[in-house]
C-alpha cells in the first residue's frame, strides 16, 4: 500500500516531467549525507531540491539543516505536500522569467569599456 508520502512524490515527479525539470530522488540508505532532501533538480542550468512531505508533516531537524546549507550556498529550496504542488509551476517559471532576462546579455556586456573592443567580432 502506497504511503502518503510516496502519493505526494508521485505527484512531484509527474509534475516535474511535465516541466521538462531534470531531476534526481537520491537512494536513503545511509550513504547520502542527513537530511538530503528528496529531489535535487536542475532547471535552465539552476538547481532547486525538493523536500516531499504528506499533510501537515514538518522537515526533520536534519532535514532543515541541509535545507538551511543548501540555501547559504545559492541552492533554492522548496517543501511540497499536497497543497502546494503549484509551487514547482512558482520555481520554474522565475527561473524562465531570470534566464530569459540573462539571455539578453552577452560575454561582451560584462567586459569594461577597455576590452569590448577587442572581445567583439
Amino acid at each position: 500500500m502506497a504511503t502518503p508520502e510516496s502519493k505526494v512524490k508521485r505527484k512531484i515527479s509527474a509534475r516535474l516531467k511535465e516541466l521538462g525539470v531534470w531531476y534526481h530522488m537520491p537512494t536513503q540508505r545511509g550513504l547520502t549525507q542527513a537530511g538530503t532532501p528528496d529531489y535535487l533538480c536542475v532547471y535552465l542550468g539552476i538547481p532547486f531540491s525538493i523536500e516531499a512531505k504528506a499533510g501537515t508533516n514538518k522537515p526533520r531537524k536534519s532535514q532543515v539543516l541541509a535545507m538551511k546549507t543548501m540555501r547559504e550556498n545559492g541552492i533554492s529550496t522548496l517543501v511540497i505536500n499536497e497543497t502546494n504542488i503549484a509551487a514547482i509551476n512558482d520555481m520554474t517559471n522565475a527561473i524562465r522569467s531570470f534566464y530569459d532576462h540573462a539571455a539578453q546579455f552577452t560575454a561582451v556586456d560584462c567586459l569594461p569599456e577597455t576590452m569590448k573592443e577587442r572581445a567583439t567580432p
